[in-house]
C-alpha cells in the first residue's frame, strides 16, 4: 500500500513537472515574440523620427533660402569664412 501511494505521488509530481516545462517553453516563445515586436516597434519609431527630421531640415533649408533671397534684395552681401555664412549690410 505504501508503495502504491508513493508511486501515485511520484506520477503526480512528474505530471506537474512536465506541465511546468511546457508552460515554461510556451512563455519563452511568447517572450521571444514580444521582444521581436518591441524591436520592430522601435525601428518604426526611429524611421518616423528620421522622416520628421528630414522634413524639418527641408523646411529649414527652404525658409533659409527665402530669407537669404530677401536679404540680398536689400543690399545684403553674403560671404563665407571657415564654413560659416556671414551677412553684411551695405
Amino acid at each position: 500500500m505504501d508503495l502504491s501511494i508513493e508511486r501515485t505521488a511520484s506520477q503526480k509530481a512528474e505530471a506537474e513537472r512536465q506541465a511546468l516545462e511546457r508552460q515554461c517553453k510556451d512563455l519563452k516563445v511568447k517572450n521571444a515574440e514580444l521582444e521581436n515586436l518591441v524591436k520592430k516597434g522601435n525601428k518604426a519609431v526611429v524611421a518616423a523620427l528620421e522622416t520628421k527630421i528630414a522634413n524639418l531640415q527641408e523646411q529649414l533649408d527652404s525658409e533659409s533660402a527665402y530669407v537669404i533671397y530677401n536679404l540680398t534684395g536689400y543690399g545684403c552681401d553674403k560671404f563665407y569664412s571657415h564654413g560659416i555664412v556671414y551677412y553684411s549690410f551695405s
